[in-house]
């Protein structure tokens, strides 16, 4: 039995290094405007919701460097 509650803290410690608690209120913020969104119309919930994500995980936009 303390063999799982061992295995249990290590991954537990390890899922607090990797999310941060600014991923916890970005990705929550975007849920519940999707939330809200949804209310007013799923399509637009989808559309505005997957706009922001794909913005997050794009990253800045292309710089180019001048010669």
């Amino acid at each position: 039995m303390t063999r799982a509650f061992e295995f249990i803290r290590e991954r537990a410690t390890g899922i607090k290094k990797i999310i941060d608690l600014r991923d916890v209120f970005v990705f929550g913020g975007i849920a519940m405007m999707g939330y809200g969104l949804w209310m007013y119309k799923p399509w637009v919930a989808f559309a505005v919701c997957g706009a922001v994500i794909f913005r997050i995980g794009y990253g800045p936009f292309v710089v180019v460097k001048k010669s």
